[in-house]
């Protein structure tokens, strides 16, 4: 299923990440991991959702950053 939302990618400690508003376990059934594939801002992107805090969310490595222009502080949809 899909979804879309806006977010603002944020910095936290050395990481990168774009944090989701939305439960993914209650959204597409409950996983060990999930793995997506989306774009961010019209630029693919893929990867796991990390768990850090009970808070979901998909870290944005550093050459994605590079390639894409896009970095912390950044409003994202």
């Amino acid at each position: 299923m899909e979804q879309q939302f806006e977010a603002i990618i944020q910095q936290s400690g050395k990481r990168v990440l774009l944090r989701l508003p939305f439960d993914p376990d209650q959204t597409w059934g409950r996983k060990e991991r999930h793995d997506v594939t989306g774009t961010v801002n019209g630029i693919k992107i893929r990867g796991p959702l990390l768990l850090e805090n009970e808070q979901h969310f998909l870290a944005l490595g550093p050459a994605w950053r590079r390639n894409s222009g896009l970095d912390a502080g950044t409003k994202v949809t």
